[in-house]
């Protein structure tokens, strides 16, 4: 863990160098794109020493999956914010279509949120009989 640690503060630092060269030229944007670059860097170093670290393994093709439907979800966030419409209806639509997309691309098992929620009446209603 310590060297997630150490991972940790050398992406603050390189934050904080980032801000310091791109704020003045950029101003809030500037402090954005520091963020964006400072987290990436960050998150993939730490994935990569916690995957040798745990010797965790991972199935490309699941990553593949998951890769391909965040994508999907950031062309469905940029076809909503280009099209004009109130923003509850955006949200609404935004939902549907993630859940939609989650379905697609096999995120969510429809057979296992019927066995979670068939569980969890289970557990509620025994919690209830044994209440009484």
């Amino acid at each position: 863990l310590k060297k997630l640690n150490i991972v940790a503060a050398l992406g603050m630092i390189l934050n904080i160098g980032c801000n310091l060269i791109l704020i003045p030229r950029f101003k809030e944007v500037g402090s954005a794109y520091t963020s964006v670059i400072a987290q990436s860097i960050t998150a993939i170093l730490q994935v990569i020493i916690a995957l040798k670290i745990f010797k965790i393994k991972f199935s490309l093709k699941y990553t593949l999956k998951l890769l391909s439907f965040v994508v999907c979800l950031v062309l469905i966030g940029v076809f909503i914010h280009i099209i004009s419409i109130n923003w509850i209806s955006k949200i609404i639509i935004s939902l549907c279509l993630f859940v939609i997309s989650s379905f697609i691309f096999n995120i969510f098992n429809i057979k296992e949120i019927v066995s979670y929620g068939k569980s969890f009446i289970i557990s509620k209603n025994s919690k209830n009989y044994s209440q009484k």
